[in-house]
């Protein structure tokens, strides 16, 4: 009876005593407001942030690359200004060429490219820059033409001994130019015949162009803008060169 009494009382308090749910309670999911296309508020402040960045970079380097093209732009309008190097002894090449077949060369390998006149003006009648006055100028010098980077950073003057080695290998002796001129292609005699035709075509050129211009302009006039372009060239070495003293 003692035991039955004592399973009574405990079936009693087992009865009493609240029951644990056997399945755990599920947790409230904190609200999260999206939009249309199932971004939150977090994600969306990430991409503008990230848009941010982005047009920030792309403006500081186009910013970068117009500085580098204003600087280009500068060198070479100072370098077509710069005035005819004059040759020196070592300037030769092996052999003698002859102009009548420098020109014949000229329309074989540099005319649909090229043409023969003093300057363009920008008006692009070819696809490369006119040669008309090439010999004697600095790499890169036409200012109408936009020229690869290393054309305008060269300092290489087109004398004979430069030209004979430019159209034996044109990337050798200015890497990354536009020169379609494969390496090879020219031989020795040819090279000297198109070297003596761009030497022979410039002065004539030159003579012909200061002939003309003095007798339209006048002598005191042309010999006043000699005067002044080398004036003003040798400022703009001033300016590009931190240690100059100036006077």
């Amino acid at each position: 009876v003692h035991g039955e009494i004592q399973d009574f009382y405990k079936s009693m308090s087992e009865a009493e005593t609240p029951q644990k749910d056997s399945q755990p309670q599920q947790k409230k999911e904190k609200f999260v407001l999206r939009d249309v296309s199932g971004k939150t508020e977090e994600d969306i402040m990430k991409e503008r942030a990230d848009l941010v960045r982005q047009r920030r970079k792309i403006q500081e380097e186009g910013e970068r690359d117009f500085i580098r093209q204003m600087k280009k732009i500068q060198k070479q309008d100072q370098k077509s200004l710069e005035s005819t190097a004059k040759t020196s002894l070592d300037d030769k090449v092996p052999i003698d060429g002859d102009v009548y077949q420098g020109s014949i060369v000229f329309m074989r390998a540099c005319a649909s490219c090229h043409s023969l006149e003093a300057t363009n003006a920008g008006r692009h009648s070819v696809t490369g820059p006119p040669l008309g006055l090439i010999f004697g100028k600095k790499a890169g010098s036409h200012k109408h033409f936009k020229f690869s980077d290393s054309f305008v950073e060269s300092e290489i003057v087109w004398n004979q001994a430069n030209l004979f080695r430019f159209f034996a290998n044109p990337q050798e002796v200015i890497p990354n130019n536009k020169c379609g001129i494969p390496p090879g292609v020219l031989d020795k005699d040819e090279r000297s015949d198109l070297v003596k035709f761009f030497k022979t075509f410039t002065y004539s050129l030159k003579r012909n162009i200061d002939t003309q211009a003095r007798k339209t302009y006048g002598n005191d006039y042309i010999n006043r803008q000699m005067t002044y372009q080398k004036e003003y060239v040798t400022r703009k070495h001033q300016m590009a060169d931190p240690n100059q003293v100036e006077r």
